[in-house]
């Protein structure tokens, strides 16, 4: 086997200690890169920051299915695998291709996605309106109402029709999943339980396995029935008593799957179509959801009011054609809005819904991988984090400020040619959501989503400030 030879710190090693360290301290990750592609993160541990990186680790050939690392069984639910912690890339492949259709772009722009979207978007407008009215300055806390719309939103693409909730504008519902909410924010963030499975993921399995023990602190499915629980059994059991959804939502297809073919590695239980199901649906719910409160504040600050203008002149100019009402724009128009992908990319780029690294294990079964001329065995695990490719001095000029118009033609006054080499580079090496087979499976409803709700919120001046502590 070919010597290691990988540049980084000297204790990398031995220790994952400098890496901790950097976290701790909440200092940038890509400091430990320097003036390499490829660094020694950890033992056996390797990160990659550049766009040939990525291409050697998820995208060429020889290791598109490459393993999972399984530190993410922490994100288990009822005690059972979902597709995001699937540790085998074989069987994520398996998985992933029986939910793919249900996110194809055709299905994300969509007018019935679109119809959903806008009625969140009406929906969050409303309430938030009725908050002002109630507090100080007619100032709104949008996160905890962006939440409920993107719940609304994935309850109907995960689960169907039939089952979307309407928390904006049930208070009932609204409070109930409030409590999911704060669990979830609480297990991904400050569990010890979920703490101990993220760095010790094979002790987890094993003593999941051999002694049935499995941390109540970081399985939202085995307290207290919540109400994701309850809304993802009443959707199993419509499809048991032979109620199906128009569209086939990502339930249904696995549903469909197990009935057609019996329990197989790609849908091994009820238990497993459950806990992916509450995963796609929180994962869809949290991954636009920061970014977007990250997008109202910088829209609110008076140094980026003239790209505040400009966006909703081009949401004005947009809605014309369709009674001037921003929320009757279709999906497939506002994909088009360079001014809206824009502001939408950038906010993306300085705040990625998973900034940390989005790590491969390489197996026997490849031998060894080639990354950026530098030879991994097996063993060995490859990852890449958007913040070291996102915050690149030499693709992204001022990287750590918010600067929409990088993203548009001419915005900088480069030149046509460099204008398009320059944006060939960024696009190379946005990472927002991840890249390969293991991509975020979501991402095309995510961007609808987003664009829907960005639309609502600034197609219709005048608007009172949002306040996004």
């Amino acid at each position: 086997m070919p010597k290691v030879h990988i540049p980084g710190p000297w204790l990398a090693k031995f220790t994952v200690l400098p890496l901790v360290l950097r976290q701790a301290l909440r200092r940038n990750f890509d400091g430990l890169h320097g003036p390499h592609s490829v660094v020694q993160t950890g033992p056996r541990r390797v990160s990659v920051n550049d766009a040939r990186g990525l291409r050697d680790v998820f995208l060429s050939a020889p290791v598109r299915r490459l393993d999972r690392y399984p530190n993410l069984v922490f994100l288990h639910n009822y005690a059972a695998e979902n597709i995001i912690s699937t540790v085998d890339g074989d069987t994520h492949h398996d998985r992933r291709r029986i939910v793919q259709p249900s996110y194809a772009a055709t299905l994300a722009v969509s007018e019935e996605l679109k119809g959903v979207v806008s009625r969140a978007a009406e929906g969050f407008l409303a309430l938030r309106e009725r908050e002002q009215g109630q507090r100080p300055l007619g100032n709104a806390d949008v996160k905890p109402l962006l939440r409920l719309a993107l719940a609304d939103i994935m309850s109907h693409v995960v689960y169907g029709r039939a089952h979307e909730t309407n928390t904006l504008r049930d208070p009932e519902q609204r409070s109930l999943l409030q409590k999911d909410a704060d669990f979830h924010d609480w297990r991904i963030s400050r569990s010890a339980s979920s703490f101990f499975a993220l760095l010790f993921p094979d002790t987890t399995l094993w003593l999941r396995k051999n002694l049935g023990w499995s941390p109540r602190g970081h399985d939202i499915t085995l307290i207290n029935r919540p109400h994701t629980d309850k809304l993802g059994r009443a959707a199993l059991l419509a499809l048991q008593h032979g109620r199906t959804t128009v569209g086939a939502c990502p339930m249904e297809r696995m549903y469909r799957h197990l009935v057609e073919n019996g329990p197989t590695p790609a849908v091994p239980s009820l238990e497993y179509i459950l806990s992916d199901c509450v995963d796609h649906f929180w994962a869809g719910v949290n991954t636009p959801l920061d970014p977007l409160v990250a997008l109202l504040k910088k829209l609110d600050e008076p140094q980026n009011g003239r790209i505040r203008q400009k966006l909703e002149a081009e949401l004005g100019e947009a809605a014309l054609p369709h009674g001037g009402s921003p929320f009757d724009i279709p999906a497939t128009v506002l994909s088009r809005l360079p001014l809206l992908d824009a502001v939408i990319r950038e906010t993306l780029r300085l705040y990625p819904p998973v900034p940390f690294g989005l790590e491969r294990r390489v197996t026997k079964r490849e031998g060894g991988i080639i990354v950026g001329g530098h030879f991994i065995p097996a063993g060995w695990i490859v990852g890449a984090a958007p913040e070291t490719l996102h915050r690149r001095p030499d693709i992204f000029a001022q990287p750590g400020e918010w600067r929409p118009e990088r993203w548009l033609a001419g915005g900088d006054g480069a030149t046509d040619e460099a204008r398009r080499a320059s944006l060939g580079d960024m696009k190379r090496h946005f990472y927002a959501f991840g890249a390969g087979p293991r991509m975020c499976i979501g991402v095309n409803v995510a961007w609808t989503a987003m664009r829907g709700l960005v639309a609502g919120i600034y197609g219709r001046p005048p608007r009172t400030s949002m306040r996004t502590p």
